[in-house]
């Protein structure tokens, strides 16, 4: 059902230059996370594919993103608006779904969506996704580097122990969170409550 090889051949109608580059390398990242993390067959081939459709609406912007939004018929509300940066990741959902009915799902679709906020109750492969789109290498922001060093610190040490692999990857998000609304604070731009409600959850699972 899902063919990864056909979304590579089809993103650069869309994507372009640094994005499409960041595009594929952020595949790249998902493969070697789903490699470390286990994922697997038909969990996997969708992950990739998520990867590589994660910006696909990303060069639209400001008043068009709204237009699509509404073109699309996607489920938004006054946070999303607040915040224009992460419109693409609901516009992208709806979007592959309008578009390749056939070569995605809903599961795709929200694995998309959530990869700029993430969510209460993320899955592991939203997670993945969530991640590789901060640490992928070509990233070289302050925030990108330190998040990317605390990640790969840790997965050799604990790899024989999945539950002690899967808390490091939830203190990694926890981190990207913190590192993110510290960004957003230090420029006065409005924080997405999905972003604090994911973090705050991670936060509890962590102290369970």
């Amino acid at each position: 059902m899902f063919d990864a090889d056909f979304f590579k051949a089809e993103i650069p109608n869309y994507l372009s230059g640094k994005r499409l580059s960041h595009t594929f390398a952020v595949t790249e990242e998902c493969e070697r996370l789903a490699d470390i993390f286990g994922v697997e067959g038909i969990d996997r081939e969708r992950l990739l594919c998520a990867a590589l459709l994660h910006d696909i609406t990303k060069e639209k912007k400001g008043r068009e993103q709204i237009d699509l939004l509404r073109k699309l018929n996607a489920e938004y509300d006054s946070d999303d608006l607040n915040s224009p940066k992460i419109l693409h990741a609901i516009t992208g959902a709806a979007f592959i779904r309008r578009q390749w009915p056939d070569r995605t799902d809903d599961e795709m679709a929200l694995l998309i969506r959530s990869h700029t906020t993430g969510r209460p109750g993320m899955g592991l492969c939203e997670k993945l996704l969530y991640l590789a789109d901060y640490i992928e290498p070509t990233r070289d922001w302050e925030s990108c580097v330190t998040l990317r060093r605390f990640f790969k610190k840790e997965p050799a040490a604990v790899k024989n122990d999945p539950q002690k692999l899967l808390k490091h990857l939830d203190r990694t998000l926890v981190l990207s969170f913190d590192l993110t609304i510290a960004e957003l604070i230090e420029s006065g731009s409005v924080i997405s409550m999905k972003a604090v409600a994911a973090r705050n959850q991670l936060l509890i699972s962590l102290d369970a």
